[in-house]
């Protein structure tokens, strides 16, 4: 009997020893596929990934918009950062760049009064963050800062449509690509003059900056849409810009074509056509260069055209700061600066569709048309031989 039992225990402790041996290599074989689990996670979170290029990923352009804090309005404010990132284009696509952009030298004519905008972001170092050195220049018209570009020693003007429209017409290889503002001439004369209307300038002499600038084609159309005929009924002469105001206060001149800031800072002439209000669309003013230069610098013309917006933008919501500028730089008084300030910002188009020429084709189309009815041009020209779409801050 006990040999009986004792075999029995002997059976149930090998059967037990073979449990856990069994036991032991299933613990084993768990504990290594665990740790060859953890093995290849480690290896694949230490792996270096392959680069994706930066185009593929929606990149950031050189100059980047956000909305003005505290304010509803939906205009971009841009921020600069031109180094090692994506170039945009004429037609606002990011191209890779490794390497901090090339600075491009733009030399733009301006004229005694400044170009506020310019002169702006000159000073607060805005075109140097886009890789930009711009070189203002002062020009005594118009025209004669066209045939500057024309000639060479220029690459940019700021001028009213007509200007551009007509050196085109007669032959200049010359593009608009940024559309700033509407037409900013006056006709003005003396608070003591008996001329209070357009009509009244029959038999008048009236001064303009120079003959074939804005000035003179705006004045030429201005006096025809009330019948007058701008080579009989007046006698038309050209001053310079410097010269014109004085020319209206010593009486050389019956009446001028001149900025709405130039009266408002006289205080002693008096406003009797706002070109604007009297030819609505005609003109407007423009920032142009020679064809050759925009299509050599297009993305550079782009940026131009940021920092112009974002100066604009900083003047508007600032405009105390800007009089104070242009006061200390042009020497002028506060007041005359504030006024110029104020009536500068009145022109500006600061929205999200800054600087394009869509939506504005009807008015420039009638600039062409009214430039035909005058003689200055023989015939209407298409808006693509004047204006190259895409270079707007915001694209078209």
């Amino acid at each position: 009997m006990s040999n009986k039992i004792q075999n029995t225990l002997n059976k149930n402790r090998l059967k037990y020893l073979a449990v856990v041996i069994i036991a032991i290599i299933a613990i084993s074989l768990v504990a290594v596929y665990i740790h060859s689990q953890n093995a290849d996670s480690v290896q694949t979170s230490t792996s270096v990934p392959t680069p994706t290029p930066s185009v593929a990923s929606s990149p950031s352009p050189i100059i980047t918009a956000n909305p003005t804090p505290g304010s509803t309005s939906t205009t971009p404010v841009i921020t600069a950062t031109p180094t090692s990132t994506p170039l945009p284009t004429a037609t606002g696509t990011p191209q890779p760049t490794g390497t901090p952009l090339p600075v491009t030298t733009i030399r733009i004519s301006e004229f005694s009064t400044g170009n506020l905008a310019v002169d702006w972001a000159v000073a607060k170092g805005l075109f140097t963050q886009a890789s930009l050195n711009v070189e203002p220049w002062t020009a005594n018209s118009g025209s004669a800062a066209t045939q500057a570009i024309i000639a060479g020693s220029s690459d940019m003007h700021e001028g009213d449509f007509s200007l551009l429209s007509s050196s085109v017409a007669n032959g200049a290889d010359l593009k608009g690509f940024l559309l700033d503002a509407t037409n900013q001439f006056v006709v003005a004369v003396k608070d003591s003059s008996p001329i209070n209307s357009v009509t009244d300038l029959k038999g008048k002499t009236v001064g303009v900056s120079s003959f074939g600038s804005g000035s003179d084609l705006s004045l030429r159309a201005l006096v025809t849409k009330y019948g007058l005929n701008p080579d009989k009924d007046l006698t038309i002469i050209q001053v310079g810009n410097t010269g014109l105001i004085p020319a209206i206060e010593a009486g050389t001149i019956d009446a001028g074509v001149t900025a709405q800031s130039s009266v408002d800072e006289q205080g002693d002439l008096k406003t009797i056509s706002v070109v604007s209000l009297d030819l609505p669309g005609f003109g407007g003013s423009v920032y142009f260069t020679d064809t050759a230069f925009l299509n050599a610098n297009g993305p550079a013309l782009k940026r131009f055209g940021q920092v112009i917006l974002l100066a604009e933008q900083q003047i508007s919501a600032d405009p105390n700061s800007a009089a104070s500028f242009y006061a200390s730089k042009y020497d002028v008084s506060e007041s005359e600066a504030t006024i110029n300030v104020h009536d500068t910002i009145l022109t500006w188009n600061i929205s999200p569709t800054f600087g394009q020429f869509g939506g504005h084709e009807a008015g420039l189309n009638s600039t062409i048309n009214w430039m035909v009815q005058l003689n200055v041009i023989p015939q209407a020209i298409p808006l693509s031989q004047i204006i190259a779409y895409g270079y707007a801050p915001n694209g078209e």
